[in-house]
């Protein structure tokens, strides 16, 4: 152990697929100041779903690659790098101008923890046959370092140059992102559900299989405060500065203070609920599995509008400024005017979509359940 560290609905047409990358790949180009990128599991370490963006639909398709059987986590995005971890037990790495695969790597496993990056190296996991966690350099897919005693589930959080992630056993651990070195260890109790870790004011909270959202100190792991889940949450949770917001399985979304846990309020949807919800501090917005985007004021949870889908949800939405991304099991990914309250574009592609988009700058990245990774972009 070691002390803790300072911290359009669109024809997709012929597009050729892109080929694997037979020389080393080009250096991994930094974010430009201002675009954080989507490094990890919807956008930041709070869950937020996304960042202002500058999509103006329609959108149009500019390429489309094949990565492999499925995606088994939503995908992150460094600079020009999208990662993308499949059903296949493959991590690649494709990049963002051009849909060229750069490089892969196969997996011991199962992937059991969503693709996260500092920008430096790219950082995936497995719990199933046996669990592993490893780091990899975004320029070359060289391995940095491995840890073969932990179980990784869900999406983990890096803040500063610490990487939060939970295991299979009921632990949560602190590891250096720049060696995977312990720094500390917390018995929580109960499994981790394959959900997200979630971070905020120094606070990791993390939804376990007793069905309790538990909050615990970034510095040592320590309880802060319990809440109940009913039900459970398949999802996780997002985070603002007064409020923690879960969505439960059965229906139910809660808000508790962020500060005590206290809950604040609940509202019951009429549908299953398999995503988090995410939220811009005046609303929450939730996708469900009866194809309906509900929008509930975050502070008092009362349902503001909703809108008709072309399929069931099982992705949390996306944010860019003032559109939602909701991807759906119907092969689209539908593009909601938050201001006007109703859907005005889809983005078609070739089979069912059950992970997030990923959004950078005026392009918006999907990965469907065909094995095919494609970019849409403004004109």
């Amino acid at each position: 152990m070691r002390a803790p560290r300072p911290t359009s609905s669109v024809l997709l047409g012929v597009v050729a697929l892109a080929s694997l990358a037979a020389c080393s790949p080009p250096p991994a180009v930094p974010p430009p100041p201002g675009s954080p990128g989507w490094p990890e599991l919807r956008a930041t370490p709070a869950r937020s779903g996304g960042w202002d963006g500058r999509l103006s639909p329609p959108l149009y398709l500019v390429w489309r690659s094949g990565v492999g059987r499925g995606p088994a986590a939503e995908p992150a995005l460094a600079g020009s790098s999208l990662f993308v971890v499949t059903n296949d037990r493959h991590l690649r790495l494709v990049d963002i101008r051009t849909g060229k695969r750069l490089w892969r790597k196969r997996l011991d496993g199962a992937p059991s923890l969503a693709p996260i990056t500092d920008h430096m190296r790219v950082i995936v996991g497995h719990d199933v046959p046996i669990g592993s966690i490893q780091a990899l350099e975004i320029e070359t897919g060289k391995r940095t370092w491995r840890r073969t005693d932990l179980r990784p589930r869900g999406a983990g959080v890096i803040r500063g140059d610490t990487l939060f992630v939970g295991d299979a056993r009921g632990r949560l651990h602190a590891l250096d992102v720049n060696d995977g070195e312990t720094i500390w260890s917390a018995d929580v109790g109960g499994g981790l559900w394959p959900s997200a870790l979630t971070a905020h004011a120094g606070v990791i909270l993390w939804v376990d299989e007793t069905d309790s959202l538990r909050a615990l100190s970034a510095v040592d792991g320590g309880r802060v405060w319990t809440g109940g889940v009913p039900g459970g949450s398949r999802g996780g949770c997002a985070v603002d500065s007064a409020r923690v917001y879960v969505s439960g399985t059965e229906g139910r979304v809660t808000a508790f203070a962020h500060a005590h846990g206290t809950p604040a309020w609940t509202c019951d949807l009429p549908t299953r609920i398999y995503a988090a919800p995410v939220s811009d501090g005046d609303n929450l917005y939730i996708a469900g599995l009866n194809g309906r985007l509900y929008v509930l004021s975050a502070s008092s949870g009362e349902i503001q509008w909703s809108a008709r889908l072309s399929g069931a949800c099982r992705a949390s939405p996306a944010l860019a400024g003032d559109l939602l991304l909701v991807s759906t099991m119907s092969a689209t990914v539908e593009l909601i005017s938050i201001p006007q309250q109703r859907k005005v574009s889809t983005l078609d592609v070739s089979r069912a979509v059950r992970v997030g988009p990923v959004t950078a700058g005026d392009r918006v990245f999907i990965v469907d359940d065909s094995g095919h990774a494609y970019a849409f972009e403004s004109s």
